[in-house]
Protein backbone atom coordinates (compact mmCIF):
# COMPACT_ATOMS: atom_id res chain seq x y z
CA UNK A 1 0.00 0.00 0.00
CA UNK A 2 1.64 3.21 -0.61
CA UNK A 3 2.30 6.13 1.37
CA UNK A 4 -0.16 8.54 2.04
CA UNK A 5 0.41 11.37 -0.27
CA UNK A 6 -1.04 15.53 -0.09
CA UNK A 7 -1.18 15.75 -3.60
CA UNK A 8 -0.72 13.62 -6.94
CA UNK A 9 0.15 15.20 -10.29
CA UNK A 10 -1.94 14.05 -13.63
CA UNK A 11 0.40 15.76 -16.20
CA UNK A 12 1.44 14.95 -19.31
CA UNK A 13 5.30 13.54 -20.04
CA UNK A 14 6.05 15.22 -23.06
CA UNK A 15 4.08 18.91 -22.18
CA UNK A 16 5.38 19.12 -18.50
CA UNK A 17 8.18 16.98 -18.40
CA UNK A 18 10.15 19.77 -16.68
CA UNK A 19 7.69 22.10 -15.48
CA UNK A 20 5.91 19.76 -13.15
CA UNK A 21 9.14 18.46 -11.62
CA UNK A 22 9.97 22.47 -11.02
CA UNK A 23 6.09 22.63 -9.55
CA UNK A 24 6.93 19.40 -7.69
CA UNK A 25 9.54 21.09 -5.85
CA UNK A 26 8.25 24.29 -5.16
CA UNK A 27 5.32 22.75 -3.11
CA UNK A 28 7.72 20.20 -1.33
CA UNK A 29 10.03 23.24 -0.48
CA UNK A 30 7.69 26.12 0.17
CA UNK A 31 7.53 27.03 4.11
CA UNK A 32 9.50 23.32 4.94
CA UNK A 33 10.13 23.30 8.55
CA UNK A 34 13.35 22.99 9.77
CA UNK A 35 15.12 19.81 9.26
CA UNK A 36 12.32 18.30 7.35
CA UNK A 37 12.85 16.56 4.23
CA UNK A 38 9.71 18.16 3.02
CA UNK A 39 6.72 20.40 3.82
CA UNK A 40 4.36 17.97 1.88
CA UNK A 41 4.70 14.29 0.17
CA UNK A 42 3.61 15.11 -3.71
CA UNK A 43 3.40 11.90 -6.04
CA UNK A 44 4.62 12.33 -9.76
CA UNK A 45 5.21 9.57 -11.79
CA UNK A 46 8.12 9.57 -13.55
CA UNK A 47 6.78 6.30 -16.43
CA UNK A 48 5.20 7.07 -19.62
CA UNK A 49 2.10 5.26 -19.04
CA UNK A 50 1.14 5.17 -22.98
CA UNK A 51 4.41 2.67 -23.13
CA UNK A 52 3.56 0.63 -19.87
CA UNK A 53 -0.22 0.09 -19.41
CA UNK A 54 0.41 -2.46 -17.03
CA UNK A 55 1.31 0.14 -14.45
CA UNK A 56 -1.88 1.70 -14.14
CA UNK A 57 -3.19 -0.47 -11.12
CA UNK A 58 0.11 0.93 -9.13
CA UNK A 59 -1.16 4.55 -9.98
CA UNK A 60 -4.43 3.92 -9.16
CA UNK A 61 -3.17 2.95 -5.26
CA UNK A 62 -1.34 5.97 -5.46
CA UNK A 63 -4.16 8.43 -6.61
CA UNK A 64 -6.66 6.15 -3.89
CA UNK A 65 -3.51 7.18 -0.85
CA UNK A 66 -3.49 11.23 -2.40
CA UNK A 67 -5.63 13.93 -0.86
CA UNK A 68 -5.88 16.54 -4.17
CA UNK A 69 -5.41 15.57 -8.04
CA UNK A 70 -3.19 18.48 -9.60
CA UNK A 71 -4.18 18.54 -13.20
CA UNK A 72 -1.34 20.29 -15.42
CA UNK A 73 -3.54 21.05 -18.41
CA UNK A 74 -2.99 21.46 -21.73
CA UNK A 75 -4.13 20.52 -25.22
CA UNK A 76 -1.51 17.28 -25.07
CA UNK A 77 -2.93 16.32 -22.25
CA UNK A 78 -6.21 16.52 -23.19
CA UNK A 79 -5.76 14.16 -25.64
CA UNK A 80 -3.80 11.55 -23.35
CA UNK A 81 -6.08 8.74 -23.04
CA UNK A 82 -4.16 7.79 -19.44
CA UNK A 83 -4.48 11.48 -18.13
CA UNK A 84 -8.36 11.02 -19.45
CA UNK A 85 -8.05 8.15 -16.93
CA UNK A 86 -6.44 9.61 -13.57
CA UNK A 87 -8.98 12.48 -14.06
CA UNK A 88 -12.25 10.14 -14.78
CA UNK A 89 -11.09 7.57 -11.46
CA UNK A 90 -10.63 10.72 -9.45
CA UNK A 91 -13.84 11.97 -10.35
CA UNK A 92 -15.64 8.28 -9.78
CA UNK A 93 -13.98 7.73 -6.52
CA UNK A 94 -12.79 11.49 -5.03
CA UNK A 95 -14.99 14.71 -5.05
CA UNK A 96 -14.36 17.21 -8.24
CA UNK A 97 -13.96 20.54 -4.90
CA UNK A 98 -10.29 18.10 -4.62
CA UNK A 99 -9.25 18.93 -8.08
CA UNK A 100 -6.99 21.98 -9.25
CA UNK A 101 -6.20 23.03 -12.32
CA UNK A 102 -2.64 24.85 -13.89
CA UNK A 103 -3.10 25.54 -16.91
CA UNK A 104 0.28 24.92 -18.79
CA UNK A 105 -0.97 25.45 -22.64
CA UNK A 106 -4.21 26.05 -24.63
CA UNK A 107 -6.85 27.36 -23.05
CA UNK A 108 -10.13 27.29 -20.97
CA UNK A 109 -12.92 28.98 -21.21
CA UNK A 110 -16.24 28.66 -18.93
CA UNK A 111 -19.62 29.51 -20.02
CA UNK A 112 -21.45 30.76 -16.80
CA UNK A 113 -25.23 30.14 -18.83
CA UNK A 114 -24.74 26.73 -18.55
CA UNK A 115 -22.00 26.55 -15.47
CA UNK A 116 -19.35 24.13 -17.26
CA UNK A 117 -16.84 24.79 -19.34
CA UNK A 118 -17.18 25.94 -22.82
CA UNK A 119 -16.07 22.93 -24.89
CA UNK A 120 -16.02 24.66 -28.13
CA UNK A 121 -13.18 26.95 -26.76
CA UNK A 122 -11.99 24.95 -23.76
CA UNK A 123 -8.16 22.99 -25.46
CA UNK A 124 -6.77 22.50 -22.47
CA UNK A 125 -8.55 19.72 -20.72
CA UNK A 126 -10.43 16.21 -21.29
CA UNK A 127 -14.05 16.59 -21.81
CA UNK A 128 -15.13 13.85 -19.11
CA UNK A 129 -15.21 16.79 -16.66
CA UNK A 130 -18.00 18.02 -18.32
CA UNK A 131 -20.83 18.71 -16.03
CA UNK A 132 -18.77 17.95 -12.66
CA UNK A 133 -18.12 21.13 -11.82
CA UNK A 134 -20.94 23.38 -10.69
CA UNK A 135 -19.00 26.53 -10.64
CA UNK A 136 -16.07 28.05 -12.56
CA UNK A 137 -12.48 26.93 -10.82
CA UNK A 138 -9.94 28.76 -10.19
CA UNK A 139 -6.89 27.63 -12.07
CA UNK A 140 -3.39 29.14 -11.95
CA UNK A 141 -2.18 30.18 -15.32
CA UNK A 142 1.75 28.94 -16.15
CA UNK A 143 1.43 28.95 -19.86
CA UNK A 144 4.30 31.97 -19.43
CA UNK A 145 6.36 29.57 -17.83
CA UNK A 146 6.71 26.44 -20.02
CA UNK A 147 9.62 28.25 -21.86
CA UNK A 148 11.28 29.76 -18.49
CA UNK A 149 14.41 27.68 -17.77
CA UNK A 150 15.50 27.01 -14.02
CA UNK A 151 12.42 27.97 -12.19
CA UNK A 152 12.36 27.97 -8.74
CA UNK A 153 10.80 29.55 -5.92
CA UNK A 154 13.65 32.85 -5.82
CA UNK A 155 11.23 33.37 -9.10
CA UNK A 156 8.51 35.78 -8.35
CA UNK A 157 6.01 34.49 -10.21
CA UNK A 158 6.45 31.11 -10.02
CA UNK A 159 6.58 31.05 -6.03
CA UNK A 160 3.04 33.00 -6.51
CA UNK A 161 1.51 30.05 -8.89
CA UNK A 162 3.11 27.57 -6.10
CA UNK A 163 1.45 29.32 -3.37
CA UNK A 164 -1.91 29.33 -4.76
CA UNK A 165 -1.50 25.74 -5.05
CA UNK A 166 -0.33 25.06 -1.56
CA UNK A 167 -2.71 27.30 -0.21
CA UNK A 168 -5.95 24.63 -0.02
CA UNK A 169 -3.52 21.94 0.02
CA UNK A 170 -2.48 22.66 3.53
CA UNK A 171 -5.90 24.68 4.21
CA UNK A 172 -4.42 27.94 4.98
CA UNK A 173 -5.09 31.12 3.30
CA UNK A 174 -1.97 32.35 0.43
CA UNK A 175 -1.19 35.20 2.83
CA UNK A 176 -0.46 33.25 5.70
CA UNK A 177 1.10 30.42 4.02
CA UNK A 178 3.05 32.62 2.11
CA UNK A 179 4.00 34.45 5.17
CA UNK A 180 4.86 31.33 7.18
CA UNK A 181 7.05 30.77 4.36
CA UNK A 182 8.73 33.83 4.67
CA UNK A 183 9.01 33.32 8.87
CA UNK A 184 10.58 29.64 7.95
CA UNK A 185 12.92 31.35 5.87
CA UNK A 186 14.41 33.61 8.17
CA UNK A 187 14.66 30.85 10.98
CA UNK A 188 16.48 28.78 8.44
CA UNK A 189 18.07 32.01 7.30
CA UNK A 190 19.40 32.23 10.91
CA UNK A 191 19.87 28.93 11.72
CA UNK A 192 22.12 28.42 8.51
CA UNK A 193 24.25 31.89 10.22
CA UNK A 194 24.18 30.03 13.74
CA UNK A 195 25.52 26.75 11.87
CA UNK A 196 28.17 28.90 10.14
CA UNK A 197 29.08 30.56 13.34
CA UNK A 198 29.10 27.82 15.42
CA UNK A 199 30.99 25.80 12.35
CA UNK A 200 33.42 28.45 12.41
CA UNK A 201 34.06 28.77 15.46
CA UNK A 202 34.72 25.18 15.93
CA UNK A 203 37.13 25.41 13.02
CA UNK A 204 39.33 27.57 15.21
CA UNK A 205 39.20 25.68 17.99
CA UNK A 206 39.89 23.37 15.23
CA UNK A 207 43.08 25.24 13.94
CA UNK A 208 44.59 26.09 17.48
CA UNK A 209 44.19 22.43 18.74
CA UNK A 210 45.96 21.81 15.33
CA UNK A 211 48.45 24.16 16.08
CA UNK A 212 49.17 23.38 19.47
CA UNK A 213 49.04 19.85 18.31
CA UNK A 214 51.76 20.74 16.03
CA UNK A 215 54.15 22.84 18.70
CA UNK A 216 53.99 19.98 20.81
CA UNK A 217 54.66 17.08 18.19
CA UNK A 218 57.75 19.72 16.84
CA UNK A 219 59.13 19.95 20.92
CA UNK A 220 58.72 16.44 20.76
CA UNK A 221 60.32 15.79 18.12
CA UNK A 222 63.21 18.46 18.79
CA UNK A 223 63.82 16.29 22.17
CA UNK A 224 63.72 13.84 20.61
CA UNK A 225 66.37 14.79 18.35
CA UNK A 226 68.62 15.77 21.12
CA UNK A 227 68.24 12.58 22.70
CA UNK A 228 69.45 11.15 19.78
CA UNK A 229 72.36 13.53 19.30
CA UNK A 230 73.18 12.65 23.19
CA UNK A 231 73.17 8.49 22.32
CA UNK A 232 75.11 9.38 18.91
CA UNK A 233 77.74 11.30 20.95
CA UNK A 234 77.56 8.72 23.83
CA UNK A 235 78.27 5.65 21.33
CA UNK A 236 80.66 7.73 19.77
CA UNK A 237 82.35 8.68 23.28
CA UNK A 238 82.19 4.86 24.16
CA UNK A 239 83.67 4.24 20.59
CA UNK A 240 86.47 6.11 21.21
CA UNK A 241 87.16 4.43 24.98
CA UNK A 242 86.68 1.59 23.31
CA UNK A 243 89.13 2.14 20.71
CA UNK A 244 91.40 3.36 23.32
CA UNK A 245 91.57 0.40 25.56
CA UNK A 246 92.23 -1.77 22.26
CA UNK A 247 95.29 0.46 21.69
CA UNK A 248 96.60 0.06 25.84
CA UNK A 249 96.10 -3.36 25.11
CA UNK A 250 98.34 -2.62 22.00
CA UNK A 251 100.99 -1.21 23.75
CA UNK A 252 100.87 -3.46 26.99
CA UNK A 253 101.37 -6.45 24.61
CA UNK A 254 103.92 -4.58 22.33
CA UNK A 255 105.76 -3.93 25.79
CA UNK A 256 105.07 -7.17 27.19
CA UNK A 257 106.38 -8.64 23.49
CA UNK A 258 110.18 -6.35 23.87
CA UNK A 259 110.19 -7.39 27.17
CA UNK A 260 110.07 -10.75 26.62
CA UNK A 261 112.56 -10.22 23.85
CA UNK A 262 114.75 -8.55 26.26
CA UNK A 263 114.89 -11.24 28.50
CA UNK A 264 115.51 -13.73 25.93
CA UNK A 265 118.58 -12.24 24.35
CA UNK A 266 119.57 -11.38 28.41
CA UNK A 267 119.34 -15.25 28.91
CA UNK A 268 121.09 -15.98 25.35
CA UNK A 269 124.04 -13.63 26.72
CA UNK A 270 124.18 -14.83 29.71
CA UNK A 271 124.22 -18.57 28.35
CA UNK A 272 127.27 -17.44 25.98
CA UNK A 273 129.04 -16.07 28.77
CA UNK A 274 128.60 -19.03 30.95
CA UNK A 275 129.35 -21.06 27.96
CA UNK A 276 132.79 -18.80 27.52
CA UNK A 277 133.47 -19.01 31.01
CA UNK A 278 133.41 -22.76 30.96
CA UNK A 279 135.45 -23.16 27.86
CA UNK A 280 138.26 -20.70 29.51
CA UNK A 281 138.29 -22.82 32.48
CA UNK A 282 138.18 -25.80 30.60
CA UNK A 283 141.57 -24.39 28.68
CA UNK A 284 143.20 -22.79 31.93
CA UNK A 285 142.71 -26.59 33.66
CA UNK A 286 143.92 -28.33 30.32
CA UNK A 287 146.77 -25.78 29.98
CA UNK A 288 147.84 -26.13 34.37
CA UNK A 289 147.59 -30.17 34.34
CA UNK A 290 150.69 -31.42 33.97
CA UNK A 291 151.59 -35.45 35.34
CA UNK A 292 153.57 -33.86 38.19
CA UNK A 293 150.56 -31.37 39.66
CA UNK A 294 147.71 -33.64 38.77
CA UNK A 295 147.53 -34.72 42.56
CA UNK A 296 147.87 -30.52 43.57
CA UNK A 297 145.27 -29.60 41.15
Amino acid sequence: MPVHHDAFISYSHTADGALAPAFQRGLEQLAKPLLRLRAQKIFRDQTDLTASPALWPGIVSHLAASDWLLVFANPLYAGSRWCRKEVEWWLAERSPERLLIVLTDGDIVWDEARRDFDWARTTALPDCLAGHLADEPLYVDLRWARETPGLSLAHGGFREAVVRVAAPLRGVSPTDLDGADLRQLRRTRLFVRTGVGAICVAAGVAVWQARVATEEARIAETQRQQAEAQRRIAESERAQAEAQRHIAESERARAEAALAARERELLRAQSAELRALRARLDTLIADAITPGHLTEI
